[in-house]
């Protein structure tokens, strides 16, 4: 039989404790690594929630500025259109105006030639005529006396 001293027999025993000293060395470091791992993507998600978090609020922000400036657009076109409808009644006005204004100017005009007209009519019967007739009756009466 063979003898084996008592260091022999643990030595296998020894070499197979290193071996899962060695083993659990690498578990812990991989475990190590992992928790790293974990910690580092943890901050990343915590990251990405806050600036999720702040995109929403300024995507809120735009979308409260984009309604604003949509009610402001609405009452500027309100406003245009009133403005448009005056500018429409006002033009309609002054066109009135402009026609009483210029009826009043012709009022106001004074046509020489009317009363040129009936000053040589005038003219015209109460002197040409009459002496047209007397011019005649002369003749007939010298003409009766020849």
């Amino acid at each position: 039989m063979e003898e084996r001293f008592p260091c022999d027999r643990h030595d296998e025993q020894i070499k197979t404790l290193f071996k899962k000293v060695e083993f659990m060395d690498g578990m812990r470091e991989a475990i190590h690594s992992l928790d790293k791992n974990m910690a580092i993507q943890t901050e990343l998600m915590k990251n990405m929630v806050d600036h999720n978090q702040k995109q929403d609020e300024r995507m809120d922000k735009q979308d409260q500025k984009q309604d604003e400036q949509h009610e402001v657009i609405i009452n500027i076109n309100a406003n245009l259109t009133e403005l448009t409808e005056g500018q429409r009644t006002l033009n309609k006005r002054v066109g009135k105006l402009e026609e009483r204004v210029d009826k009043n100017d012709d009022l106001h005009k004074v046509d020489i030639r009317k009363p040129e007209k009936k000053k040589w009519e005038d003219i015209v019967y109460k002197i040409a005529v009459p002496g047209g007739v007397a011019f005649l009756l002369i003749l007939e009466i010298i003409k009766h006396f020849i």
